[in-house]
């Protein structure tokens, strides 16, 4: 399990620091389950729906790939950090790793949706995945940093 890493956040000279849990993973497909374990349990702790949840992981183990296959080939002891906030209307994920420059979003081809299995070209599907489940996301290059914030709507329960 990766480690959890308290950190504090301050909104404004006024309000008090809010806690913010930041958990840290190897990056290295075998912590995958550990990752989503850690994060099923976390959305539960702030009582996420299920299919918020579903979500949640779809996207995650879809960056996570992303960044062990691609992001850190041949950096050792490379670590992706994750930290997830909710409110009564959103859920913002904040997804980080030290792999190299890439933004997932610049050139996203949703052409390939329009493509056959037999003429489709392996990859892409993910991104355009996470780009259709979040109703907002953003990449930012930080000094080392690949720095991913997206947030999904919180939507009621119907009875």
């Amino acid at each position: 399990m990766g480690p959890l890493i308290i950190l504090f956040s301050y909104p404004n000279d006024r309000a008090p620091p809010v806690q913010i849990e930041r958990l840290a993973f190897r990056a290295n497909e075998d912590e995958l389950g550990e990752l989503l374990a850690q994060i099923a349990a976390h959305a539960k702790r702030l009582g996420l729906k299920p299919a918020l949840t579903l979500k949640l992981e779809l996207i995650l183990e879809e960056l996570f790939l992303n960044t062990v296959r691609y992001g850190t080939r041949g950096i050792l002891d490379s670590y992706v950090y994750l930290s997830l906030h909710a409110s009564s209307e959103t859920v913002r994920l904040i997804y980080e790793d030290y792999g190299l420059a890439y933004d997932p979003f610049a050139a996203t081809d949703r052409s390939v949706l329009e493509e056959t299995q037999a003429t489709r070209r392996v990859g892409g599907l993910g991104v355009v995945l996470v780009e259709g489940l979040a109703q907002a996301l953003r990449y930012a290059r930080v000094g080392d940093c690949n720095r991913i914030e997206l947030s999904l709507a919180v939507v009621p329960a119907t009875r």
